[in-house]
């Protein structure tokens, strides 16, 4: 009975870590609950905000207008190393600001959820303020990677 348990236990666990509604938690990439209800939890909870960051709000290179990128550990890492892909658990998140630079209007978060070159090996969330309703998220999603597509394995912020 005990292998049966187990077994039982092992499916329970790989059903429960595939995702599902946006209540549920979603596989956990870096230390982060990578489901769209915990992406927006994270960003509200400002729990980037120890991260190694750019020194001031500044011009997108993107359609993002003025942003903020921090970098956490995981992809400090890969950048200095010039890795090729980006190792998995790497997560930069931009803070969005109204135009005039001073107040913030959302979240842009790239997190590399799969070892590997592509466009599917990222998940991709952006969110305005209040609620982030209207939110871009997913894999490989169309309408960020095509400027991401640009950097180096999707990534087009440079390190401070």
């Amino acid at each position: 009975m005990k292998p049966l348990r187990l077994s039982l236990l092992a499916l329970v666990a790989l059903a429960t870590s595939c995702g599902g509604s946006d209540a549920e938690p979603g596989p956990i990439v870096g230390g982060l609950d990578t489901s769209e209800a915990g992406i927006v939890s994270f960003v509200k909870d400002r729990r980037y905000k120890d991260w190694l960051a750019e020194p001031s709000v500044h011009p997108s290179s993107g359609p993002h207008g003025p942003v903020r990128v921090f970098f956490n550990d995981t992809s400090v890492e890969s950048l200095r190393a010039n890795n090729a892909t980006h190792s998995v658990g790497s997560i930069l998140v931009k803070e969005l600001y109204a135009p005039d630079g001073k107040e913030l209007i959302g979240h842009a978060l790239d997190v590399k959820v799969e070892a590997g070159a592509g466009k599917d090996t990222w998940l991709y969330f952006e969110g305005t303020l209040p609620g982030y309703k209207g939110n871009f998220y997913g894999r490989g999603h169309e309408t960020c990677h095509g400027c991401h597509e640009a950097g180096k394995d999707y990534v087009t912020s440079a390190l401070p």
